[in-house]
């Protein structure tokens, strides 16, 4: 049996995660504020409505680091009404437009990644499900970051620059297999799951090389897929094991309630 994962530092999450956003920025910056009402393939969603959520929990992550005791009272108002929270920081920065919201984007991306650095990576802080370690937790914003930037560059059609939030995302992905299926109300599978991606020259070996569960593919189309941002029969992707073949229509690897699955884009195309 061998254990594959990823080792990393805090200094190397951080780094990372400002490289992200520094990609993110520079496309946002030149973008004409007319074209940020542009619907994204969320639905429901323009580029400012991903804009602002990424700068709305980035503010309330910062919040959960520094000060838990008022993180907690903001968990306990939404209990059990999640939905309002949503629907009022989305209303929030449709009020405040694009230039307010990209000011607001750089300065909590800022301070979230200066409230990083004073932790450790084994310390625990508090969030709206299980409290996390604070890697975890920097691992957690790469990947919204990363995935609600994609639904950006879908709706300009810009292909993104390479990044190693591919391979975060690909790790928290396998994390959450069993997850995916508690989500889902499903038996959870006995085995855990192995991966084996191609991510841009490298191999990605993730997880328990013995387990009767296993995803190959890009780890490009591995993360496209945990994230929701494409549907499994949009992706070259092979599983094996039945646990494997399930997690490809059910996989998430972000907390909260069961998200809305992408359409396969041979659907959404007229005829």
């Amino acid at each position: 049996m061998t254990v594959k994962n990823i080792t990393y530092s805090l200094e190397d999450l951080d780094n990372d995660f400002d490289i992200l956003f520094n990609q993110i920025f520079k496309l946002l910056d030149q973008l004409p504020f007319n074209r940020w009402t542009d619907p994204t393939p969320a639905e429901g969603w323009s580029i400012l409505d991903s804009v602002g959520h990424l700068a709305f929990f980035d503010e309330i992550m910062s919040t959960a680091l520094v000060e838990p005791e008022s993180f907690s009272k903001i968990k306990t108002a939404y209990k059990g009404h999640e939905s309002n929270l949503m629907d009022i920081h989305l209303q929030k920065y449709r009020d405040l437009g694009p230039s307010k919201t990209l000011d607001l984007f750089k300065s909590n991306h800022l301070t979230l990644r200066n409230n990083f650095v004073s932790k450790d990576l084994e310390s625990k802080i508090p969030w709206f499900g299980p409290e996390m370690k604070t890697s975890t937790a920097l691992i957690s914003r790469i990947m919204e970051y990363w995935a609600h930037s994609q639904d950006i560059y879908d709706t300009l059609k810009t292909i993104r620059e390479t990044s190693n939030a591919l391979r975060y995302i690909a790790e928290l992905g396998v994390k959450t297999f069993k997850w995916s299926f508690q989500l889902n109300e499903l038996e959870e599978p006995k085995d855990k799951l192995f991966v084996a991606l191609k991510n841009d020259g490298e191999d990605l070996l993730i997880g328990d090389t013995s387990a009767s569960n296993k995803i190959t593919g890009s780890a490009l189309d591995f993360c496209l897929l945990v994230t929701q941002r494409r549907n499994s029969k949009d992706l070259n992707l092979t599983a094996v094991g039945g646990g494997a073949v399930t997690f490809l229509d059910i996989a998430q690897c972000f907390a909260g309630a069961k998200g809305t699955r992408r359409q396969p884009i041979s659907n959404l195309r007229s005829d």
